[in-house]
């Protein structure tokens, strides 16, 4: 997957570069794949994404078989926080798929700090 910018999840700052997670326990770093399901399921919220869709997807189009899937999504509710029973970011969709229901927000790009020059000491030179 190609990389995608910097998103806040509730209260879970998503760093998909860095494969981590800044949320109000700190931080937690993610596995690759897991990152990239978040970062796929946060591209579509709200909409159903099939097993087919996300396998072809995360894994690269090689065949993924429902365990290693459902280990994938359950290691991203562990790192979230999440409960499949009362979910707040992910639901299942019986017999369907999975979909993001918390809402993405694109976090603004930081302005690059730059220091001010030094100011220069004692006398001033005219310049002629």
């Amino acid at each position: 997957m190609g990389e995608a910018a910097p998103f806040q999840l509730l209260e879970w700052q998503v760093e998909p570069v860095r494969k981590r997670l800044i949320g109000p326990d700190g931080e937690r770093e993610v596995e690759p794949r897991v990152m990239d399901l978040l970062v796929l399921l946060a591209a579509r919220p709200g909409e159903v994404l099939s097993r087919t869709e996300i396998g072809a997807a995360v894994w690269g189009g090689v065949h993924v078989n429902d365990d290693a899937l459902g280990r994938t999504v359950w290691k991203l509710r562990q790192a979230l926080g999440d409960d499949a029973r009362t979910p707040r970011f992910i639901e299942t969709v019986p017999k369907r798929g999975y979909r993001l229901i918390a809402t993405p927000e694109v976090m603004p790009a930081q302005a690059p700090v730059f220091a001010a020059p030094p100011r220069q000491r004692g006398r001033r030179r005219l310049l002629a």
